[in-house]
């Protein structure tokens, strides 16, 4: 059976589909061949995979929630533009050290208490949301928000207690849910790169 991706037109031998929990704290499963087969994978698919140190999923187009939750070990993830996330799909991760998101939406805790998490860079043209607690408890020192007109959610970035500094794209229009930078206790800058005009800082105070 020859798989053609719908978003992309990529062929492939077989798509797979993985149920709810379907290798839900298999602790020994450290390798997991034709990752970018997974389509689907529903709620805790691989949540608890503690032996388990990378996984291609640029094929996944139907993501549930918390996929790849408390895997351990999980260093290397391989994404493109259409990958599908879902919330909390990393949650404590605490092997992963940096990323690239290539895709325009950030789920709710994305990266949540992905403790080594010290860069992220953001690839999209623009993001239209950014989900509460995406990068919470994470070890980011500094950021760069990508272009588009979104909210940062509620505790964003609450407690990274090594981030220092902000800063808003050219393109970049935000509003504030509750809280984003709770517990940030080395925050002491937010600026803005040249030519945008959504927002103005003065003695260190965004402003529309």
């Amino acid at each position: 059976m020859e798989y053609e991706d719908e978003v992309t037109g990529d062929t492939s031998t077989g798509a797979i589909t993985l149920g709810r929990s379907a290798f839900d704290g298999c602790v020994k499963l450290a390798t997991i061949e034709n990752g970018k087969r997974i389509t689907t994978a529903y709620d805790s698919a691989f949540s608890g995979c503690t032996s388990l140190t990378s996984i291609d999923i640029t094929g996944l187009r139907i993501s549930g929630d918390y996929v790849f939750s408390g895997c351990s070990n999980l260093s290397e993830i391989e994404t493109d533009v259409n990958t599908a996330f879902g919330a909390y799909m990393f949650r404590n991760c605490g092997k992963i050290t940096s990323f690239e998101v290539k895709a325009s939406r950030i789920p709710d805790g994305l990266f949540s208490g992905c403790s080594s998490l010290e860069s992220v860079t953001f690839s999209a043209q623009t993001v239209y949301y950014m989900g509460k607690e995406a990068f919470k408890n994470t070890a980011i020192e500094e950021i760069k928000l990508p272009n588009g007109t979104y909210e940062l959610g509620a505790n964003l970035f609450a407690n990274c207690t090594s981030l220092g500094k902000v800063t808003l794209s050219e393109n970049t229009k935000i509003t504030f849910g509750a809280t984003p930078f709770d517990g940030c206790t080395a925050f002491e800058t937010i600026a803005i790169k040249n030519g945008n005009t959504s927002h103005t800082v003065e003695d260190g105070i965004l402003y529309n």
